[in-house]
């Protein structure tokens, strides 16, 4: 009967759509990218090694842009999305320095990012904070961070965020070993008009400032640092060189920097 209604042409059609259907769903991962590449459809500038698996499941090796480089990209791609002209996916960025991973959506207006989970180290977080925002100092203690969701400009600029970060038992650790305690950060607003607020936990550091981010990323911190009883000797005699203190026992602060991706 199936036979009959399809006619030998119509059983072709169907040998040749299974046959398209399998060569799409194996396409391999480096030609989807070259072919990306040639259409502009990536970030300018950036960069890849090998290339492993299928558009809908693989991994990138040392994947860089901008000034940032991972060891690998892993990504899982959600095939629905393709229908309404954008490339939903879960990625896994991976480096010495801490690991991310989350949810991405990719269209010819920009990226949205949701759901994601970030941790660094101490170094690596001295780093993407930008030269020169805290001088050559050596952080220590653990960066957790929750974007809710972001979302970017095909140029990498920022147009919207909604995140909680967390600075684990903190610490400086060069030139002058300060414990901190346990800071954090929420962070909300569009339309490059994005600002956090940042407190203290109880710890050994007092925190109160405010933070304003650029759409270009570029940051900076106004507020008051203090110390607490239980501080080190190192840190009320570090905040003693910022300046004077208030009637409160607070030290004005003010930095800006450059969050580097």
């Amino acid at each position: 009967m199936i036979r009959r209604v399809l006619g030998y042409g119509g059983w072709a059609l169907v040998a040749l759509a299974a046959w398209a259907f399998f060569l799409v769903w194996h396409w391999p991962a480096g030609m989807a990218l070259a072919m990306s590449e040639r259409q502009g459809w990536l970030p300018p500038g950036a960069e890849w090694g090998t290339v492993t698996g299928s558009i809908w499941s693989g991994a990138i090796n040392s994947p860089a842009w901008q000034g940032w480089e991972a060891d690998e990209l892993a990504w899982s791609v959600t095939p629905a999305r393709l229908l309404r002209g954008e490339m939903g996916l879960a990625f896994r960025l991976n480096d010495e320095g801490g690991r991310v991973h989350g949810q991405a959506w990719l269209n010819p207006s920009g990226a949205t990012l949701r759901d994601v989970r970030v941790e660094l180290d101490g170094a690596t977080l001295a780093e993407r904070l930008g030269e020169g925002a805290m001088g050559p100092v050596a952080l220590g203690g653990t960066f957790r961070g929750e974007v809710r969701e972001a979302a970017l400009t095909p140029e990498g600029q920022l147009r919207h965020l909604d995140a909680r970060m967390a600075w684990h038992d903190a610490a400086v650790d060069a030139p002058m070993a300060m414990a901190l305690g346990d800071l954090s950060g929420d962070f909300a607003g569009a339309d490059g008009q994005i600002e956090g607020q940042l407190q203290d936990h109880g710890g050994p550091l007092r925190l109160e400032a405010t933070v304003s981010i650029d759409p270009n990323m570029r940051w900076q911190m106004e507020g008051h640092l203090g110390a607490r009883e239980m501080a080190d000797d190192a840190l009320p005699q570090a905040l003693e060189m910022t300046g004077q203190r208030n009637a409160d026992g607070l030290y004005p602060v003010r930095l800006q920097g450059q969050v580097m991706p």
